[in-house]
Parts: C-alpha cells; structure tokens; sequence
C-alpha cells in the first residue's frame, strides 16, 4: 500500500494545485466580468434614463400648455365634476375617484402601470395621464386606455427583450411608479430622474439566472470538465504505468521463457540422445536390442549385395526354465538370470558387440563370413556356458538353452526374415533334443508352422476334452507285483494323432497354459485312484510330474488338499515327481512344501536323479520318499561294466540316505537281470509294459499273477518293440 501511496500521491497534488488554479482563475473572471456588465449596465440605464427624462419634460410641458388636444400622448384630465364642460375646447372634467378607479382596472386587467402621482396637481385641480384613444383626436368619447408610453418613448423595450429588469421609483414617496414585473428588484444600476417637485430613479437590474449562478453555471461546468480531464489524464496515467509495468513484466516472463526454452532444448537434446539409445539398446542388459540388430543384419546383407558374396549367419538363443523362474521370483530377478547368462555367452563369442537381446528372455547375433563348422562349435561353446549353476541371491538356478540357427548367402532376404527364420529353428526343437541347436530349413519351417497350429488348439483342447492319461506300472521286483502306476499325459489331436508331452507341453508353458494342464493331470489322476481304490486295489499309488511352476505355486499344497478332500484319497496313494532344477531354484521353499506334502502322507520323487546339478546335501536335507533313476545310467549296463558299477552305487547312495530307488528305462531282459543284482526297490520300464489306458492297467493288474517273471509280463502286456519305443520316445517324450 505504501509503494502504492507513494506512486500516486504526487498525482493527487497535483490535481489539487490544478483544480485551485482552476478555481481562482474563474474568480477572477467573474469579478471583471461582473465588473463589466455592471458598467454596461450602468451605461444603458444612464441613456435610458436622459430619454426618460426628456419625456418628462414634454409631458410638464402639456401639462402647462393650454391646449384641449393631447400633447403627443400625454393627456391631461382636469379634475372636478364630470359630466360638463365649462366652454367649448375645455377638458371635460372627471372625478379624480372615477380616473383612479378606471386606471387601476386597466391596470390590473392589462398589466400596465401609469404615472399619477408626480403629475397630480390637486391643487390645481388637474391631472396629467399619459394614454392613447380609441380614435382620432376629435373623437374623444371619454374612453380611454391607459399604456406606458412613456417608457415606450425611449430604448426600455430594448432592454427589456433583452432580459433586463426595470423600475421608476418615487424616492419622494418611497414607492415604485413602474415595474417590469412583478418580482421583487435588487437593482445593479440606477439613474436619477427630477419630473415635478419629486425626485425619482430609473433602476435596472442583471436579466433572472444571470448573475453569480448563472456566470458559475458554465463555471461550474468548466471546473466538472477540468476535473474530468484530471481524473481521465490520472487513469490514463495509471493505465501507463500499469501498461508499463505489465510491459517490464512480459519481458520478464520473456526473458524466462527464453530461459526455460533454452534449457528444454537442452533436455529434448538429452531425451533425443537417450530416445535414441534406448531405441538400440536394452536398458537392462545394455546390449543391442532387436532394432540395433536387424539394422546390423540389413548393413551385412547390403555388404553382399554390392560385393555380390559372403555369408549371414543369425543365430537365436532361448532358455527353456526361465518362465519358471519369473513365475517363482519375479521378473526382476529371471531378468538378472538372463544378464549373468548374456555375459556367459559374451565371453565366448569374439567381440562382445555382436550379442543382442531380442526379447525379455530371448537373446541373438549376426555373423558375417561365418563358417557352418565354425557357427556349430559356437553354438556348442554357449550352450556349455549357459548351462552351467547361475547362483544368485542364495538360490541355484539352471538354464537349458536352445540355440536356432539360419544362414544365407543371398544378400537379398529380408533382415526381419531372417530373425524370423532363425526364431523358427529355436522354436522347431524339441525340448528333450540332445542336440541343443537346430538349423532352419523347410523342414523347420514346416514344423514350427504345425506348432503354432497345436498352440492355437491348445485351449480347445480342453473344452474338447481332448486330453487323456496312460498309466506305466512300477513293479516290485522281489514280489513281482504292480506297486503303482505313472500318470502320462497325452493329447489325441484330431488331425495329427496321439501326441506325447514332449510336443505340446512346451507349448502350453508359453501360452500360459501350464498351471492348467497340471491340475487337469492331478483331477484326472485322482479321479482314476479313487475308481480303483473303489475296485479294492487299496494298497496301489499314482504318481504324476508336476512342472516347476506348478510346484513352486504357493497355493499347491492347498490345492492337493482339496483334490483329496473331493475323491475321498488318503495322501500315501498320491505321489509327485520333481526334477532337480525345479528344486534347486528354491531349496528352502521347497524343503516348506516337501515338508506339508510329507505332513499329508503324499509322497514325492526326485526324477532323473544324477543329469543335474544338485549337491547329496540338499538331497539329504530335502524330505524326499524317493529317487528316480535316469534311464541314461541303465542304457550301457549291458555293454559296459563300469556303468553297471556306477549305476549300482547310485542305487547304494539312495539307500543309505533313507529313500526308495527307482530304476526307470529298463527295456531287455539283459537289463532287467543287471538291475536285478542290486538293492533298487522298484522297476520301470518297456520290459514290462508301456503306457496303458484306464481300462488295460486295470485288466494288467488283474490277470497278472504274483510271481510271475519279467517275460511273462511283457507277454501279456500290448507292447511293442523296444527298439521301436525308444525311437518313439525320442520323439515325443515320455
């Protein structure tokens, strides 16, 4: 407020001097022109005021003359008795009450005042009236009609049009003789007149509305307009300096502006540049992402078209187990799996540069000039690096990679196509592939066609109740009795046949697919127990695989539960089968549901024990029932001595930790007498019979007779070859 009353106290100051400047110059003003008008005043009533008196004095002119006739207009009357004449010629006489009389009726009714008094001779007995008649001057009847001609004689009329107002005043008998008006008179000007032995004045006053008031109006009005000026020159002022103010104040806003757009420049710089990186390269890892590397394979392909030779080899690397981990810790942490794996394969490869991530789990490289021998051994060095132990955060994990791989030596492909044909060799091999790297070919192509096709069928599979289970038995060897079966599950596709898990459980891992596949295996197993526990086979057990992310769900043991619950199953008759890698990825945890699981009397078996990587502490401290050999110990038996050695110390091993030993893979007699020589508490196997519907396990176990050998199993059981299972088992998994 004060910046404001310092702003605008000079202004205010200075309208005030102003305004009383103003005022005393108009004062002054008003004092010369009423000086003025007073003097012009004065000046008319002084002429008038001769004329007046020059009326007067012919009018005591025709008062002394003897003539009958008017003088001019002035009339006299001599007063007395009417009614006679004293001689021919003379005045007719009137009573003085009766002219009175008849001059104040003229008077009031016509407005016009007359002289009586100065020129009343009583003593002569005369009257002087200045008047006019009706007729001419020989025809006088008496009437008569009194009017001021007096004034008339002179310039009054002049100044009353122009607004002045007039008296004749009788300072002798102090009344007025005539007056313009009625209105009382406050004369401004006067002028002494003598007529008879009386004394008079003519006065004249300003016109009504002139005067102070009427000088102050327009005054007035100046002083409203100066004051207007002043107030409109103050806000024109103000509206300047807030002009200016606002004015200084864009320049600032300009000047910030120019400010901030300097430095936004220097951020969308910035932004450019990281844009730019991110859109080569992967933030997590650092490596080139997939835009980085098909600009990589389309520079190499327009290499070939100018030099018209070389070679282009992409090469596409996945992991099999990393969706479990994601769907076990998250994705953050499979995401540091795949960092420790990009730099396992970085240090195999000749320049670090040539590794790019493609995809979340999913990494790949262009090659010029590459030989076919030279790409293989490569592809061996990363699949040896990868797969071994990636220890992170306390918890092991294990990757199986699978390496797809497509050459070409046109260099007019596309470099999307040649991604894609490298995604479709990866995504063409089979999981349980020895050979852990595949090349593209039409083969290839046609094969990872049919696997979109059985992606695309997978959820109508369900609805379609497409799947179905075969049951393998275990055999006790010492009682030569079925101790249980193994739930493996298959899918009678309606155009490609009966497939086995190895071709479409991958699958159904991608498309999200697997928690549901897993519990439609326990319901169904379950489901065909509790017929068969009806049936009186009480003491039988049914085992079924569960993946890593089925086993590592938190709500697994809860969901057991509740399939028990709804067939009425004691837990000792369900038994699940667990790899080593789904273990080692989370050993405490494991151990946690191991331990429930054991709580409900549901067994659970180590499968494939000795092709991974799990330490004989975390098998001695894990509550297992039992441990499944794999079938590449029983292979060689036969052959060599030292697998059969090896082979039976596994099985010791399994003993002394407290657990049931499972041979599985047991396909000759020459085999089956071998494993015969050890402690192995369950067989499995060709030998004895493949995999069985419902219907013919139940029949199996009936018709067989206790102690019946080997042979005489297979006999009754609807098997084929061996030789012809395996190749078929190769095929398609188990």
């Amino acid at each position: 407020m004060n910046t404001h009353l310092r702003r605008y106290l000079p202004l205010a100051l200075g309208s005030l001097l102003a305004l009383t400047l103003a005022l005393a110059m108009l004062r002054t003003r008003y004092q010369l022109e009423s000086a003025r008008e007073r003097l012009h005043l004065q000046t008319l009533v002084t002429a008038v005021g001769r004329e007046v008196d020059a009326e007067l004095a012919r009018g005591e002119g025709a008062l002394r003359s003897t003539a009958t006739h008017p003088v001019g207009h002035w009339h006299r009357w001599r007063l007395g008795a009417g009614g006679y004449r004293d001689a021919p010629g003379e005045v007719p006489p009137i009573a003085e009450s009766t002219l009175r009389r008849a001059l104040q009726a003229r008077d009031l009714s016509g407005g016009v005042s007359v002289l009586l008094g100065p020129f009343a001779q009583e003593q002569g007995g005369n009257a002087l009236v200045l008047a006019t008649h009706d007729g001419g001057a020989a025809a006088w009847h008496g009437t008569w009609e009194p009017v001021d001609a007096l004034m008339a004689q002179s310039h009054v009329t002049q100044m009353l049009r122009e607004g002045y107002r007039l008296q004749l005043f009788d300072v002798t008998g102090a009344g007025a003789l005539y007056q313009s008006d009625a209105a009382p008179l406050d004369a401004s000007a006067a002028a002494p007149l003598r007529a008879g032995g009386s004394l008079l004045e003519l006065r004249a006053a300003h016109p009504a509305g002139t005067g102070l008031v009427g000088f102050l109006t327009p005054a007035l009005l100046v002083s409203l307009g100066l004051v207007l000026w002043i107030s409109c020159e103050w806000r024109r002022g103000l509206g300047l300096r807030v002009a200016q103010e606002n004015l200084a104040e864009a320049q600032r806003r300009r000047r910030d502006l120019n400010v901030l757009y300097g430095k936004t420049l220097e951020r969308m710089t910035v932004l450019e540049s990281r844009l730019q990186i991110e859109s080569m390269y992967d933030g997590f890892t650092g490596l080139g992402n997939r835009s980085a590397l098909l600009r990589r394979i389309e520079a190499i392909l327009d290499a070939m078209r100018q030099s018209r030779e070389g070679t282009l080899t992409v090469l596409a690397i996945g992991f099999d187990r990393v969706d479990h981990i994601t769907n076990s810790f998250g994705a953050q942490l499979a995401s540091r799996v795949v960092v420790v794996a990009a730099e396992r394969v970085q240090s195999v490869l000749p320049a670090k540069e040539l590794l790019y991530r493609t995809a979340d789990f999913q990494l790949a490289m262009a090659l010029a000039d590459a030989q076919s021998k030279d790409c293989e051994a490569l592809a061996q060095a990363m699949i040896g690096a990868i797969q071994m132990p990636i220890l992170l955060d306390s918890h092991t994990f294990l990757l199986h990679p699978s390496i797809g791989i497509t050459a070409t030596t046109s260099g007019y492909e596309n470099a999307e196509a040649q991604l894609d044909h490298a995604n479709a060799a990866l995504g063409a091999l089979p999981r349980d592939a020895p050979v852990r790297f595949c090349r593209f070919d039409s083969a290839t192509a046609k094969e990872s066609i049919s696997r979109l096709q059985l992606e695309a069928d997978l959820d109508r599979a369900f609805a379609e109740n497409e799947f179905v289970l075969e049951y393998e038995p275990f055999v006790i060897p010492v009682a030569r009795s079925v101790a249980g079966f193994e739930a493996l599950i298959r899918w009678n596709h309606p155009t490609e046949g009966l497939l086995y898990p190895g071709r479409f459980v991958p699958l159904a891992l991608q498309a999200g697919l697997a928690h549901r596949l897993n519990t439609w295996v326990m319901r169904e197993a379950a489901r065909q127990m509790a017929m068969w526990r009806r049936a009186g086979h009480k003491d039988l057990f049914i085992n079924f695989n569960l993946s890593a992310e089925a086993f590592l769900r938190p709500q697994l043991v809860e969901e057991i539960a509740a399939v028990l619950q709804e067939f009425e199953l004691p837990g000792r008759q369900l038994v699940v089968e667990l790899t080593e890698s789904t273990l080692v990825q989370d050993i405490r945890g494991a151990a946690h549901t191991l331990q429930r699981l054991s709580e409900m009397e549901v067994g659970a078996w180590l499968d494939d024990f000795g092709t991974g990587y799990s330490s004989l502490n975390h098998l001695r401290s894990l509550p297992l029932k039992g441990v499944k050999i794999d079938r590449s110990f029983v292979e060689r038996i036969d052959v060599d001595a030292r697998d059969f050695g090896f082979l039976k110390a596994l099985i010791d091993l399994v003993s002394y930790l407290g657990m049931q030993s499972i041979v599985e893979g047991i396909e000759t007699p020459s085999q089956y007498e071998l494993v015969s020589l050890t402690a192995c508490d369950l067989y499995q196997g060709y030998y004895f019979s493949r995999g069985l519907s419902a219907a013919a396990a139940e029949r199996w176990i009936t018709e067989a007779p206790a102690g019946l050998g080997g042979q005489t199993l297979v006999e009754k059981s609807p098997i084929v070859a061996p030789e012809l299972l395996r190749a078929s088992e190769r095929r398609g998994g188990s």
